[in-house]
This record gives C-alpha cells, sequence and structure tokens, in this order.
C-alpha cells in the first residue's frame, strides 16, 4: 500500500494542486499530512482522498480545521495522531515539539514517525523507528516535495515539485 506523506503547504495552492494531481494519476487515495495546511478552506482540495492531519505550529483555525474535516470526513488529530496501515504502526507529528519527537523515537513502540516541521527531507533509522520528514510542499530549504511511502515494501519515494513545475 502506497500513501503521501505531505508537510508544510502554507497555502500554497498551486503545490497542492500539483501533489493532488499526482496522486491521483498514481492511484494514491490516502494522505497523511504533517501541519501548516495554511488556510483551512484548502482542505476541500483533498476531498475524495482518505485523508489524515495533524496540527502544526502554524494551524491555528483550530475550530474551522475540525469543522471542515468532519464535512469532508478527514480525520483531524491535533498535534499528535497514531494510525496502523498494513500492520506497521505510524505516529504522525508536525515535528515542533522536540520532547514528543524524542518520546517517540526511544518508545520502540511505533514503526515509523512521520514529521514535518523542518523543510528539509530525512529518512533515517533511530533504532527501530524509521523517522521520516516529506520536506515542505512550500517554502523548502532545497526543493519543494512530498514523499510517497510504500509501506509494504519499506521504500520512500520523494517527489520533487520543482522537477515537474518550476
Amino acid at each position: 500500500m502506497k500513501v503521501a506523506v505531505i508537510s508544510d503547504t502554507h497555502g500554497h495552492e498551486r503545490n497542492i494542486k500539483f501533489a493532488v494531481d499526482y496522486l491521483k494519476e498514481n492511484n494514491i487515495s490516502t494522505i497523511l499530512h504533517l501541519g501548516d495546511l495554511g488556510s483551512p478552506q484548502l482542505l476541500e482540495m483533498f476531498v475524495g482522498f482518505d485523508f489524515h492531519m495533524v496540527l502544526g505550529n502554524n494551524d491555528t483555525q483550530i475550530m474551522k480545521l475540525d469543522e471542515l474535516s468532519k464535512r469532508y470526513n478527514f480525520k483531524l488529530y491535533g498535534e499528535f495522531g497514531e494510525i496502523t496501515l498494513y500492520g506497521k504502526r505510524l505516529a504522525l507529528h508536525h515535528g515542533h515539539n522536540d520532547m514528543t519527537v524524542e518520546t517517540v523515537l526511544k518508545s520502540d513502540k511505533y514503526d515509523y514517525l512521520l514529521r514535518g516541521h523542518w523543510h528539509k527531507r530525512e529518512d533515517e533509522m533511530h533504532g527501530s523507528v524509521r523517522l521520516v520528514n516529506p520536506g515542505s510542499l512550500s517554502r523548502a530549504y532545497d526543493r519543494n516535495s512530498f514523499v510517497v511511502l510504500d509501506i509494504e515494501n519499506s521504500i520512500v519515494e520523494p517527489v520533487l515539485l520543482d522537477k515537474y513545475n518550476g
């Protein structure tokens, strides 16, 4: 099973549209958004997906995000989320709370910690936990990106936006 891991969209509609189109073309129906969406109204762009989201440090319109998530049948977790997909335990966190990150990495409770916030891609092992940061869909340090996570085969594939759309 392949899922998209997206973070730090910061309201960049063109890049969100690119990611959504890419996912539709590649038959990827689940999106894990790691926070800093931008405007809550942008949730509408993800209609039709199995969409899960944690809050980032810039997601301040929590009541509106909650309202729209319920309307679209999305899962909004708050600052931390847990999900099990194909037998793998995933922790979702924006990444802005270092204590949460360290606790997850030391817990041995999860197979993956998916985090954003730093606008830089990461893919590294910390004991038995694989830490993945998809980079940023906007304002990246190097190239705007998201990742496709093939859970069954443990493959993390970066999708670099400027490679496709400048």
